[in-house]
């Protein structure tokens, strides 16, 4: 079982910290296109450091929970929007973008879902559920058409 271990302020975690207010600064005041993925970068980047320097393991298990819950909603979006046109932010594309600027955002961002979940899947943990949400990303990835998300994919099968 794992220690809880108080979140103590460090220099990283302040300058992490820093970084993600000029991130989330950039992109909601100074920048005059808004991007879903400024928000999502530096909320992922946040998240991520935090439960890793206090996590104990309910914390880490909810979270892998609603990060799985939101990669699906996002995995969903993709596929109507390549299976029907419908729910496109801006202009119509023959790839589905969801909620981001550009296809290539949209396959890092599921590739940041499929890579635990697909290992999870490989080494025998979970069931059906994991089963099916690796094949709604990996369905969602193919909607993508992102060859840059085919690589990351395979480099991260490749180097796993």
């Amino acid at each position: 079982m794992q220690q809880e271990r108080p979140f103590t302020l460090t220099w990283i975690s302040a300058a992490l910290i820093g970084f993600c207010l000029l991130l989330l600064t950039n992109t909601l005041y100074l920048n005059s296109a808004y991007h879903a993925e400024g928000i999502y970068l530096s909320a992922t980047l946040l998240l991520a450091f935090l439960s890793a320097s206090y996590r104990p393991v309910w914390l880490t298990q909810t979270g892998f929970k609603i990060f799985c819950a939101v990669i699906a909603l996002i995995a969903v979006w993709a596929l109507v929007q390549w299976l029907t046109g419908w729910g496109f932010l801006e202009e119509k594309s023959a790839r589905a973008l969801a909620l981001f600027a550009t296809p290539n955002t949209l396959a890092t961002a599921l590739n940041l879902g499929l890579m635990p979940v697909l290992g999870f899947y490989l080494l025998g943990r979970g069931g059906p559920g994991v089963y099916g949400l690796t094949l709604l990303l990996f369905a969602a990835l193919l909607a993508t058409q992102s060859r840059g998300g085919y690589l990351g994919l395979l480099s991260g099968i490749l180097f796993w």
